[in-house]
């Protein structure tokens, strides 16, 4: 009853007039359709049978017809107009409520299937189960009213009438709740395999995956797990299907021969064989005792439905509910201030493995230092940098901000005081400006020039697309004028986010891959002068970039290897001297890169 309770409240809370609205109409088509079925055609029967009034018969035609046509119009506007119009404020609220809910969720639930799973369960089930709920809910409270007045008009006419009016209702609560069930482990079952189908399918057609689709075999394996997962999905079918069939066959036929004809025999014998009816109250009778055992069965079904929904939302409680395992502090932090970084004895070992991806990480970043990171593939940089956010919480020791523990702080505040450009980065369906801002607070279109012009794309958007540019929206996903770039260009638009957040730290992850050697030089000078006053960290595999730090650390295996400034690394023919010589002898040797004793003149 919780879950219902829980969906009734989202109702309400998503759209009040629309909850009011939906029972007024329900109500109104009941009441005319019993008075119609019911009353109306009794009363015509007995005043024909009776000599009645043919005027007052006439008025009350007359206003049943004023009626129809006045119920008519409001059903016509509530479900063609208003509904459709207010579902899109409702359905936004719900879907809200998931979209802020995996926004909120630690960035270790990615990593967990079960997770993708009640997420894929929570986005398919929401709206209608929802729905499903507030429907059932209208309607069972407005069949209280109309079954509470069928049972008096019946238990008046006939008391035996009433006892079969029950019986259809302990056949569908026994059948109906043995096919609720069936149909539920059908559903669970498929889950994870439909949401194999829905990957396969958002690969096939997503930009990112059409190179390796267009030159590769990979779509002929993409279509044997999609069959596979239709195998799947069929077996179970098979394995529920029949039985489920059966349950369905019993729960609507059997229902339908006690509603309506048991009705009609019961009410004949009374009217031809016992004659202690009147032609209409044999009409009243066999509408009444029709009515209310479909009303009865309804009130059954929706009860089983509520059943069935309470299942469904229990789901999607547990995903709404989760609550992450990195709790808010309550101290306030200024991304204004000066900000001192401080890593003691940090240790990392990510869900489901044993060897740790950082090993004892000891290092300090002076208020508006600049530091860079480097190390091979796999040595723990990008990892670092996100315990550094708080986007994982350490296995051990601690971070340090200012001489804080960052746990401390209030989560959200401290977040906002990165700047930040992952190797990873995406560009979205949105204009220039929102692709820079990367939201919805405005900035003067100066700020955004600078910082297009800092990350090397301004002079590229102005010859482009001219002086609007600002407001030329990106890719053609859903513009066919949208501007499409190299993957340079796009990633410098992505290192203009790094210049306009006013944020206390500036953290760059790779941020520059797609850059040349120069560009990329050219594009760090200006990011370390516009941040000046900032705290550094940078990520970069090209050590020309790392030799503009104050100070570098070397890492390997998930440790701190070495640390200094560029001309110590080089001084100890270490890890880095090894890797410093071997890059510069790549780009020696390479053609479309510059000669040996520029890309030297590049770091020194």
């Amino acid at each position: 009853m919780n879950n219902i309770i829980y969906a009734l409240k989202t109702s309400w809370k998503a759209s009040p007039s629309r909850v009011i609205l939906e029972f007024i109409v329900r109500l109104l088509y009941r009441l005319y359709n019993v008075y119609h079925t019911v009353f109306l055609l009794g009363y015509v029967f007995n005043a024909i049978e009776n000599d009645g009034n043919v005027y007052y018969l006439f008025l009350l035609v007359g206003i049943s017809i004023i009626l129809m046509v006045a119920y008519d119009y409001l059903a016509a506007w509530y479900y063609n107009a208003y509904k459709p119009y207010v579902d899109q404020d409702v359905f936004r609220e719900y879907n809200m409520l998931i979209y802020k809910k995996a926004a909120e969720v630690d960035l270790e639930c990615y990593e967990n299937p079960e997770f993708y799973n009640k997420y894929t369960k929570t986005l398919n089930e929401m709206a209608y189960r929802f729905e499903s709920v507030l429907s059932d809910a209208v309607e069972t409270a407005v069949d209280i009213l109309m079954n509470s007045y069928l049972f008096a008009v019946i238990f008046q006419l006939d008391v035996f009438a009433v006892a079969i009016c029950f019986v259809p209702l302990f056949i569908k609560y026994i059948i109906g709740k043995k096919l609720n069930t069936e149909r539920f482990k059908l559903f669970t079952d498929n889950v994870e395999h439909n949401r194999r189908k829905d990957y396969i399918k958002r690969t096939v057609y997503l930009k990112d995956y059409s190179k390796e689709i267009r030159t590769s075999n990979i779509f002929s394996l993409l279509n044997e797990k999609f069959k596979t997962a239709s195998y799947e999905i069929m077996r179970n079918i098979q394995k529920y299907g029949v039985k489920i069939a059966v349950l369905d066959f019993f729960n609507t036929s059997l229902v339908v021969i006690f509603t309506y004809f048991i009705a009609i025999l019961y009410a004949s014998y009374r009217a031809l064989v016992a004659q202690t009816l009147s032609i209409g109250d044999y009409i009243i009778l066999v509408n009444a005792v029709s009515r209310l055992s479909a009303l009865l069965v309804g009130f059954v079904d929706k009860i089983l439905r509520f059943n069935e929904n309470s299942k469904y939302i229990s789901n999607i409680r547990d995903f709404i509910d989760l609550k992450s395992k990195m709790p808010s502090g309550k101290d306030h932090i200024s991304g204004n201030l000066p900000i001192r970084i401080e890593f003691k004895n940090v240790y990392y070992t990510y869900p489901g493995q044993v060897k740790p991806c950082l090993d004892n990480i000891n290092l300090s970043v002076g208020a508006g230092e600049k530091i860079a990171i480097v190390g091979l593939n796999g040595a723990g940089k990008t990892t670092l940098v996100k315990l550094l956010m708080r986007l994982y919480d350490v296995s051990e020791g601690e971070i340090l901000i200012n001489g804080t523990n960052i746990k401390d702080y209030d989560k959200n505040e401290y977040r906002a005081i990165f700047s930040t450009v992952f190797q990873d980065f995406r560009i979205f369906a949105a204009t220039v400006a929102e692709n820079v801002l990367l939201d919805t607070v405005e900035k003067k279109d100066t700020e955004i020039d600078d910082a297009l012009s800092n990350s090397g794309i301004y002079q590229t958007l102005i010859e482009k697309c001219g002086e609007h540019f600002r407001d030329k929206v990106l890719t053609k996903e859903f513009d066919n004028e949208g501007l499409v770039l190299s993957g340079g260009e796009f990633q410098k638009i992505a290192i203009a986010r790094a210049f306009i957040k006013r944020g206390g730290v500036a953290v760059l992850d790779e941020p520059s891959s797609a850059l040349d050697p120069i560009a990329e030089k050219e594009m760090f000078e200006k990011l370390l002068s516009a941040c000046k006053d900032k705290t550094v960290i940078f990520i970069s595999h090209r050590l020309s970039a790392a030799a503009l730090a104050d100070r570098i650390y070397v890492m390997d295996n998930g440790r701190i290897a070495e640390h200094g400034t560029h001309e110590q690394l080089m001084g100890l023919k270490g890890i880095y001297y090894k890797m410093y010589v071997k890059q510069n002898k790549r780009f020696s040797n390479s053609g479309d890169s510059v000669d040996e004793e520029e890309q030297f003149s590049l770091v020194e």
